[in-house]
This record gives structure tokens, sequence and C-alpha cells, in this order.
């Protein structure tokens, strides 16, 4: 039940979209990449060290602070959250078993 919850969810939530609303300037970089700064007030830094993977599963790596992950995993350390019931939650305005009662009934996630 959770790992098809966190599937749709990561299908549904895109990272690009979802780091551009968090007002992240994503520019174009070599080899399929996103770049900009690191958005996680641990690191700061001058020259973009953050890249976002936009071919297959979107995820980030920040090379300055060794933050890295997929959507989820955003969240859950931009905001400090304690896990990913908590993301899901803060990224969707949803519970797990409310997502999961939707998937059961044949609702869209969103």
């Amino acid at each position: 039940v959770f790992t098809r919850v966190i599937e749709l969810i990561k299908r549904d939530y895109d990272l690009v979209s979802t780091l551009r609303s968090h007002g992240i300037e994503l520019k174009r970089g070599a080899s399929g990449y996103l770049v900009a700064n690191c958005p996680f007030p641990n690191h700061t830094d001058s020259s973009p060290s953050f890249k976002v993977k936009i071919s297959s599963g979107q995820s980030y790596c920040c090379y300055g602070c060794q933050a890295k992950g997929d959507v989820l995993d955003f969240i859950r350390d931009y905001y400090h959250l304690s896990g990913v019931n908590e993301a899901i939650n803060h990224l969707t305005g949803k519970t797990v078993r409310e997502i999961w009662n939707e998937i059961q009934s044949g609702r869209l996630l969103k």
C-alpha cells in the first residue's frame, strides 16, 4: 500500500515544478541536467551546485552539502519534516490513508 502511494506521488508530483513553486530558479546545465544554487539553509553557495536530473525518475543532488533525493525527499528536507508520511501530507494535503482510499475508489490523486 505505502509503496504504491509513494510511486503515484512521484509520478504525479513533478520535481521540477515543485522546485520552481518554491522559488528555485533552475537553469539548463550540461548533459540533460538543470542547475541552481542549493536551496537548503545549511548550505549557501555562490555558484550552482544543485543539479536536477530530468530524464529517468527525476532526482536532485547538491555537490556542496550532499543533499540528494526525489520530490518527497526535497519536501522532507526543505521543511525539516520527520519522515515521508509528513512529506506526503505536506505535498498533497492528504494522509496516506486518504490517498489510498482515493486510489481504491478510482479517483485521481491530485
